[in-house]
């Protein structure tokens, strides 16, 4: 070995210990999250102890899969004198939300990382990328980007019998189209989403027109027996349930409803629901 490749190697070991110290110094010690999603990313990206509140919406099992997890820690609704006390050096929030919270602590001097909704699996890889950066986790982060891809590539391409159209059909007939995330996975998957092929993307259908269109496959969310409301009567109309009328699948809303891995669970299921 040379002097100079000596050099050069103890030159990169020094700087990659600098770089570890000082990302285990600037990481945050106690983390709020004050959205749906970022609970999500928190929860499976944050080190032990550094997660110390979450959102009330985090320990509802139709919404957040990790619900469990949420026993221990403080639970808020975004309002700030919840989250002041609380002496936060890091707040996760939407872009969209809690408006007020956000502004006064960025006023305190407190660091707010603000997520965008997600839209595409590209923001799936986007905004677990952030939350880790912010968390001082970037390693973990690409660690879990790698597993999101592996999941997902096996769930590319399309059979040879593939299916020609899919509805993304929710509470209150309301259909996924594009720009969702929803939307994108189905496209991954070789579908067309019905929504664009009818002009209905962003709307709603009622069940007789669902069923004039005709789709190959209709996607629906599992039915929530203890929360009955007029909308999610929708999707518990007779024409839907029965055998023959239609070819369907169900998917729970939080594996993509948020920006986790759990959405390449939803494109494993519709990739099985194709080669059916």
């Amino acid at each position: 070995m040379t002097r100079v490749t000596f050099c050069s190697g103890v030159a990169w070991a020094v700087a990659t210990f600098i770089a570890v110290v000082c990302a285990a110094v600037a990481a945050p010690k106690r983390v709020v999250s004050m959205n749906v999603c970022t609970d999500h990313l928190a929860l499976l990206l944050a080190a032990p102890g550094q997660l110390v509140s979450v959102t009330w919406l985090a320990q509802d099992p139709w919404l957040n899969p990790a619900a469990t997890q949420t026993k221990s820690l403080h639970i808020n609704r975004g309002t700030a004198e919840e989250v002041l006390p609380l002496q936060a050096d890091l707040v996760l929030a939407g872009t969209t939300t809690t408006r007020q919270t956000v502004f006064l602590m960025r006023r305190l001097g407190v660091n707010v990382v603000e997520v965008p909704p997600v839209r595409s699996l590209v923001d799936v890889r986007h905004n677990i990328r952030a939350v880790a950066e912010a968390l001082g986790r970037p390693a973990d982060g690409e660690a879990l980007v790698a597993r999101f891809e592996a999941d997902l590539s096996a769930s590319a391409g399309a059979s040879v019998q593939r299916l020609r159209s899919a509805a993304l059909y929710g509470s209150g007939g309301h259909v996924a189209g594009q720009k969702t995330l929803a939307g994108d996975v189905a496209e991954h998957v070789g579908f067309r989403n019905l929504a664009d092929v009818v002009g209905a993307s962003g709307g709603s259908l009622s069940v007789e027109e669902l069923l004039f269109a005709r789709p190959d496959l209709v996607v629906l969310s599992p039915p929530q027996r203890d929360r009955p409301s007029l909308a999610a009567m929708t999707l518990d109309h007779p024409a839907l349930r029965l055998n023959g009328t239609l070819r369907r699948v169900e998917i729970p809303p939080a594996w993509w409803t948020c920006e986790t891995p759990d959405a390449a669970k939803a494109a494993t299921q519709l990739a099985a629901a194709r080669d059916r």
